[in-house]
């Protein structure tokens, strides 16, 4: 018998995590290029134990501002669980809709909710298609000077049966869009 062998017994304690990030491509655009950036949006439950949701939310004001979504595509399945993809139009309701979606009017945020028994270490994500506007929602250029960095922010939470671990993460990504430089128009004036 191995001499250094102890036999221990106990409780593992549960731990409660989330990670999220995101992803852009291509991550500089040009300016009235109408060029589609693609989007993912991630989260997973990083505890140690099974969670009951995870929510993954782009909602970014800036960003949204800046770029439509023109298309959303479906989320990852996570086996024990089910998704629900909504949307909206004024960041404070949301409408649930089925994906692939491609949304009538503009959006400034969406978001996947699993519900069900997600397993440690699972992710969930979320592709959608975003193109950049020729003025922002508000009518302002959208590029000031050579370039202007849109980042977008992304946030999830992971809720458990005992809400004390329920925990939250965020992620940031960024889109560079270059401007286009305009060369002002050259005047002659002819006297006769």
């Amino acid at each position: 018998a191995d001499s250094n062998a102890v036999s221990a017994t106990g409780i593992v304690r549960a731990i409660g995590a989330a990670t999220t990030y995101k992803t852009v491509t291509p991550a500089t655009v040009a300016e009235f290029s109408d060029a589609p950036v693609a989007v993912v949006i991630n989260g997973s439950n990083a505890g140690t134990t099974a969670a009951s949701s995870l929510v993954v939310t782009d909602l970014d004001a800036d960003f949204f501002a800046a770029f439509d979504i023109s298309q959303i595509g479906a989320p990852t399945a996570i086996a024990g669980a089910t998704a629900t993809v909504e949307v909206t139009a004024d960041g404070a309701t949301w409408t649930t809709v089925a994906t692939p979606h491609t949304p009538a009017g503009h959006l400034v945020g969406v978001r996947v909710t699993y519900s069900g028994a997600i397993a440690p270490n699972t992710p969930g994500s979320l592709p959608f298609t975003a193109v950049l506007r020729d003025a922002t929602v508000g009518g302002a250029q959208v590029v000031i000077g050579a370039s202007q960095v849109y980042t977008n922010d992304v946030a999830s939470s992971v809720a458990y049966p005992d809400p004390t671990l329920n925990k939250g993460a965020t992620g940031t990504a960024a889109v560079t869009v270059t401007g286009e430089v305009v060369n002002p128009p050259t005047l002659t004036k002819a006297y006769s």
